[in-house]
């Protein structure tokens, strides 16, 4: 994954998404579902939320992760758990 700097959760969760799935970055939009849009499957979750866990520095419920249907509901989670302001629609 990239260097933190300064980027979106939007743009840390897609990294994370491409690495575990090897899917092109303009696959990975707000309303892809992940299952059937990104044929994400269990092991692929979990790699993602361990991906997630070490670029955010904190641990992330597993129910939550369970209950993530869209890659906009990540994005939500993420920004709802670091307070981050700047949500995306």
């Amino acid at each position: 994954m990239k260097s933190k700097g300064r980027r979106s959760v939007q743009e840390r969760v897609v990294d994370a998404i491409v690495a575990v799935t090897g899917r092109n970055e303009e696959d990975v939009t707000l309303d892809a579902v992940l299952s059937t849009d990104l044929a994400i499957v269990e092991i692929d979750l979990v790699e993602m939320v361990m991906l997630l866990e070490d670029e955010f520095d904190f641990a992330i419920d597993e129910d939550a992760a369970d209950a993530w249907r869209h890659v906009r509901d990540v994005v939500r989670y993420l920004e709802k758990q670091i307070g981050e302001e700047d949500r995306q629609p």
